[in-house]
């Protein structure tokens, strides 16, 4: 059964939780390409917002197509959408790296209303959006998303709340030059760029992320995935045997 739903990524991050199958493709998004588009994209919406709060509307990022993992509440493979939520993710840890520079820095900031910003408040919620903790004790539990296994090792590295920006070559015993070399450039080039941030308008940076909407068609039958995937990317590169 097709579902088609119209969410708000802010509502997708907070109550459920991705996997990319070993069948998709390695997460490939680009400076120079897609990031930059996706970047413009946002930082647009988010002058216009910053500008009126009330704007009406939000970004649009196309469709997803999901496919309900049996037995797993509220858990879903990708089939279609990988690399604009593996990206959406990414930036959630730069935007949380940031605000942990704010705590750490002691800075304070009002919004418009002469109301205080509490950024730690603000930081907890985006902590959320991006891994699973123990609720006990605080504890990792694995973050929200389990991304192509091109990245793997490095993503759940910087899922974790102690991870501050640093790429090392090595995760355990485990060689991570080539998932550095996919994930650092885009992880980088979030951090310069939100370096443009006014701290008073970090608020309406983290809505115009949560806004961000999309249409997602919920499967329950994955051959049935594979149809509306070929369907919807008939123009793209044609699939290969092992896709």
């Amino acid at each position: 059964m097709i579902t088609p739903d119209l969410k708000n990524f802010g509502t997708l991050f907070e109550n459920y939780s991705f996997r990319v199958p070993n069948y998709q493709r390695s997460y490939e998004w680009k400076q120079q390409a897609e990031i930059d588009d996706f970047w413009l994209d946002l930082f647009d919406y988010y002058e216009r917002k910053k500008t009126n709060p009330n704007i009406d509307g939000s970004l649009f990022l196309g469709s997803l197509i999901l496919f309900k993992i049996q037995g797993k509440k509220d858990s879903y493979e990708i089939v279609d959408g990988q690399q604009r939520i593996t990206t959406l993710f990414i930036l959630l840890i730069a935007i949380r790296n940031l605000l942990d520079d704010f705590i750490e820095q002691g800075v304070v900031a009002k919004n418009e209303d002469g109301i205080e910003i509490q950024f730690k408040m603000i930081r907890d919620k985006i902590v959320n959006k991006i891994a699973f903790f123990d609720s006990s004790i605080g504890v990792f539990k694995g973050s929200r998303l389990i991304p192509s296994d091109s990245i793997r090792f490095v993503f759940e590295e910087m899922c974790k709340v102690g991870w501050r920006g640093t790429f090392t070559p090595k995760v355990g015993k485990k060689s991570v030059k080539r998932q550095n070399g996919s994930l650092k450039p885009i992880y980088d080039y979030f951090s310069s760029k939100l370096k443009q941030i006014d701290p008073k308008h970090i608020h309406h940076l983290i809505e115009t992320v949560n806004e961000i909407r999309a249409i997602t068609v919920d499967i329950d039958d994955l051959q049935e995935a594979f149809l509306l995937f070929e369907r919807t990317n008939a123009r793209g590169r044609d699939l290969e045997v092992s896709d």
